[in-house]
């Protein structure tokens, strides 16, 4: 039925982008982006790299991810599209890095039995969110994954 967005359908359009993502970005400066995060952290975070633990939500293809790992920090990413975990999961695995990643969304991310210093969500992925009820189910789920102490760093547009 035209206009329906069947879980196929979105499967479908996420695999599409999948597969373009990086191509479309190419353009990003990821490395200078997760710096800029770096020194936030060192501002608010009090404990060596190796031992803070980041989760990346909305990875995309996991490019954020990968320069945390390369700063030092343990990495971990979740996306609500399994096409872009797929590519995220192959590109570590292919640069030898242990960054282990959930196929969660802002609105599931709840069930992720981890804690973590640092959550990220760039790429004004926090402007996906459509209305109220989603926004305060995120930031719940966001504030139950943080440890003691730990931030949220986002940007919006």
């Amino acid at each position: 039925m035209p206009g329906t967005n069947s879980r196929s359908d979105k499967s479908n359009t996420f695999l599409r982008y999948a597969k373009i993502y990086d191509v479309l970005n190419s353009d990003k400066d990821y490395k200078e982006e997760s710096k800029y995060i770096d020194s936030l952290i060192n501002k608010f975070i009090e404990k060596p790299k190796n031992e803070i633990k980041i989760l990346d939500l909305a990875c995309g293809t996991g490019k954020h991810a990968l320069e945390f790992y390369d700063l030092g920090y343990i990495v971990e990413g979740s996306d609500i599209s399994k096409d872009m975990i797929d590519v995220a999961t192959i590109k570590a695995k292919e640069k030898n890095k242990n960054i282990r990643y959930y196929n969660e969304s802002f609105q599931t991310c709840n069930i992720i039995e981890n804690k973590y210093d640092v959550i990220v969500a760039m790429f004004g992925a926090i402007d996906y969110l459509v209305n109220v009820e989603e926004l305060n189910k995120t930031f719940n789920n966001i504030r139950d994954l943080l440890a003691s102490g730990g931030i949220f760093i986002f940007d919006f547009w």
